[in-house]
């Protein structure tokens, strides 16, 4: 299933001026730039009443929305995502466990917080309060059981900063990984996964190929290079920014088996791909040739040859 965000409805509360609410939604709508850059879906749910909460006296989320005073490109960043309403609508398979719980933040109901804790998605909250600046959320949750009512504490993930969203990046990895059954399932959702990469043709059949038992290496290789171009916000390239082993390949190999390593990109234009990142026996060879904040992927799999892999 994928990974998806559920606004927290109690973080709704007004602000008190419209200073204070541009600067809040600016920081929510941040958060999700987080979350989905690194591979949150797109959406986020939220509450059949949202448009009708107030950032401020008078001044909503459609004001928010066309104030020219705000970032364009958070503006349209928001307009983007396909929100949905009401929660878990789209999936019918855990309504009836979101119907047999009941979830409370400190004592009050939370139905965002009980639909991420249901599906194993991301609480996001507006940072309108000390209480949301957190990595997570403590709820109460009480569940129907045989014969009576059966009450525990739980963690729910959440993010109301970019930071809290970075926190938890294994976490949000290892859900990743777990919805990718095949090579070509990847491939087809590498838009959604690793939105700062981008890919040469030759890489799909490459994905193709992939047998499973490789999948959980690749995908830990490519979501450390997104997360890389996340942070990659100015300079040149520095290799020694990505969180895994990668280097350039020795002259020795490039004059020898620079042909393996020479794909066509999508500018129609051959390029060598010498830096790669080295995965047990995979390899993903990428090129910083597209200029701050993206990677261009060539290669896709199995150790190539080398002066001294044959």
């Amino acid at each position: 299933m994928l990974l998806e965000m559920f606004l927290n409805e109690l973080s709704l509360t007004p602000a008190r001026d419209l200073e204070t609410a541009q600067a809040w939604a600016e920081q929510f709508v941040r958060t999700m730039v987080a979350a989905t850059s690194r591979g949150v879906r797109r959406a986020i749910y939220v509450s059949d009443d949202y448009s009708g909460k107030p950032l401020a006296a008078g001044y909503y989320w459609h004001d928010w929305v066309s104030d020219r005073r705000v970032d364009m490109e958070l503006r349209r960043y928001y307009r983007s995502l396909t929100t949905k309403s009401p929660f878990l609508r789209d999936h019918p398979a855990l309504e009836n466990v979101f119907a047999e719980i009941d979830c409370l933040v400190a004592g009050t109901v939370a139905m965002g917080v009980k639909a991420a804790y249901v599906a194993d998605g991301l609480t996001v909250s507006v940072l309108s309060e000390e209480a949301w600046d957190c990595p997570s959320l403590v709820c109460e949750i009480h569940e129907i059981g045989d014969e009576d009512v059966i009450s525990r504490s739980e963690n729910v993930h959440h993010a109301s900063t970019a930071e809290h969203v970075r926190m938890q990046t294994d976490w949000i990895h290892d859900r990743l990984q777990s919805t990718i059954r095949n090579g070509q399932e990847l491939w087809h959702r590498l838009g959604e996964f690793f939105p700062r990469l981008d890919f040469c043709a030759a890489v799909e059949e490459q994905m193709t190929r992939l047998p499973s038992l490789s999948l959980p290496s690749v995908v830990r290789g490519l979501y450390r290079l997104n997360a890389f171009c996340l942070s990659w916000q100015s300079g040149s390239f520095a290799a020694h920014g990505i969180e895994c082993a990668v280097s350039p390949e020795r002259d020795s190999t490039l004059q020898q088996y620079s042909d393996e390593r020479t794909f066509i990109c999508p500018d129609g234009q051959y390029r060598v791909f010498s830096w790669h990142v080295k995965l047990g026996q995979w390899r993903i060879y990428f090129a910083p040739c597209l200029g701050t904040g993206r990677l261009l992927i060539g290669y896709v799999g199995g150790h190539l040859r080398t002066v001294k892999f044959h």
